[in-house]
């Protein structure tokens, strides 16, 4: 049989907006809206198109990985997205529309769409290129899966993170966090130069005369909820959980309750912090989710939090309540 290396990919490297990254799976889709159109024109045929912009999403699949190669993993990428949706002004190509961040015990992962303007021009939106591993720097450090010169590098599994979301502090089975950026596309209809009265120049600045939209920013949520274990102690074997301390890291005590309620003229959030973290083993130290390679604070205070639902499950096995929450959020400067 034939041998043909270069289908299977194994010397290629992908780079989105100009970053290296190491993906589990990577789509690019360019689509052109194009409908057929009958007017009153003496046939049945469609022989007139209506044509319209060309947009551009990318989805990738990428790990949490531990070591040299969080240089160029996951939340790398979805950290300098972030950072780019919130510029305003100097944000390039692609931008983030949703990160959805999934911890369990298995690991953890992130699943991001971005979006582009489908412009063929703009080739660093997406590249597939030949670089060899000891190129995957992005800037920072160099051959950053180089056993001997790094960290070796391995996938994230569970003992790497921890996590305190809105009071459910200890025994999380599975946490997910989501980030929202929410965008608009515009077009707009070419002016003139005040000056000469002409069109304005090219190369124009505005994109007018082509079918590619702009693209902005308008909003940034963040959302998340998992599961976890209750743990419950008797610990005056009154045959119930309903004493304060008995439900360990949930709420059933007397006078309790799993929601963040609210009252006249108070906005209430929950006591504990939000915290989500991930072991960094360069440094030997917690780094927050939302922290950017090499940076020393997250990107947001996420300190105020409501938990918003809180449902039980009772089973042969476990206890568990599925809980829900959603941050107020605050840039750190």
């Amino acid at each position: 049989m034939p041998l043909k290396n270069e289908f299977f990919g194994v010397f290629k490297t992908l780079k989105v907006g100009s970053k290296f990254i190491i993906v589990s799976s990577a789509n690019r889709d360019r689509n052109m809206k194009a409908d057929p159109k009958n007017f009153v024109q003496g046939t049945a045929l469609n022989k007139i198109m209506d044509i319209g912009v060309v947009t551009e999403t990318i989805s990738i699949d990428a790990p949490f990985l531990i070591g040299g190669g969080s240089a160029v993993d996951g939340r790398t990428l979805m950290n300098d997205q972030i950072d780019n949706a919130m510029k305003r002004t100097g944000a390039t190509l692609p931008i983030l529309q949703s990160a959805r961040v999934q911890i369990g015990e298995q690991g953890g992962s992130v699943n991001m769409t971005l979006l582009s303007d489908g412009n063929p021009e703009n080739s660093g939106v997406f590249e597939i290129t030949d670089h060899p591993a000891e190129d995957l720097t992005n800037g920072v450090i160099t051959d950053v899966l180089n056993p001997l010169l790094h960290t070796p590098t391995r996938v994230a599994n569970f003992i790497d993170f921890r996590v305190s979301l809105a009071g459910y502090v200890y025994y999380v089975m599975n946490a997910n966090i989501s980030v929202n950026v929410q965008t608009q596309q515009k077009v707009f209809i070419a002016g003139k130069d005040g000056t000469t009265n002409d069109p304005v120049p090219d190369p124009n600045p505005f994109n007018f005369g082509t079918q590619f939209p702009w693209l902005g920013v308008s909003g940034i949520t963040i959302t998340g909820g998992g599961t976890a274990a209750a743990l419950l102690v008797d610990n005056d074997n009154d045959k119930n959980f309903s004493d304060p301390g008995e439900a360990v890291n949930v709420r059933l005590d007397v006078d309790g309750t799993e929601l963040t309620l609210q009252q006249p003229g108070d906005t209430i959030t929950v006591n504990d912090d939000f915290a989500f973290e991930v072991y960094d083993a360069d440094n030997d130290q917690w780094v927050g989710l939302f922290r950017k390679f090499g940076e020393s604070e997250d990107l947001f205070d996420l300190s105020r939090s409501l938990l918003t639902k809180a449902n039980f499950k009772i089973t042969p096995d476990l206890l568990t309540v599925d809980f829900e929450f959603k941050c107020y959020v605050q840039e750190n400067s």
